[in-house]
């Protein structure tokens, strides 16, 4: 009995373990997208005297921002569902928002910095127009 239940613990723990990678590759994905959409802005703010700081921290600040609206959303949906008695579900909330957090951070950082380096020559902003 013992052996088959620590079996299910380690079996949800690398059903969560793949969820979270999962998770943060889906957000340096998205990131990187919208990187691309956004060479020419990223340029742009670099020539005007951005750091690469600057282009991380407001890449980084929209994660955070959507993660928020969407752990909020999603709280609140577990939350009606469960009941206001369960203290269970809010430590599942609490700590499902943390995992998110910092897979969303993660991905979304490692995603801005390479939005960060991109060359102002494969941003499109300075062509040279052929003689």
């Amino acid at each position: 009995m013992l052996a088959q239940l620590s079996f299910y613990v380690v079996l949800a723990a690398a059903v969560l373990m793949l969820s979270l990678i999962a998770g943060g590759v889906a957000i340096a994905g998205s990131v990187l997208y919208r990187s691309a959409l956004l060479k020419k802005e990223i340029a742009t703010r670099r020539v005007l005297g951005a750091r690469r700081s600057h282009i991380v921290r407001m890449f980084l600040s929209e994660n955070v921002l959507c993660i928020a609206a969407g752990i909020g959303g999603g709280g609140l949906v577990m939350l009606a569902a469960a009941g206001s008695g369960h203290a269970s579900s809010l430590t599942v909330l609490l700590s499902s928002a943390a995992m998110l957090v910092g897979a969303g951070l993660a991905g979304g950082w490692l995603a801005a910095r390479h939005a960060a380096k991109i060359p102002f020559s494969e941003s499109g902003l300075f062509r040279t127009s052929p003689d």
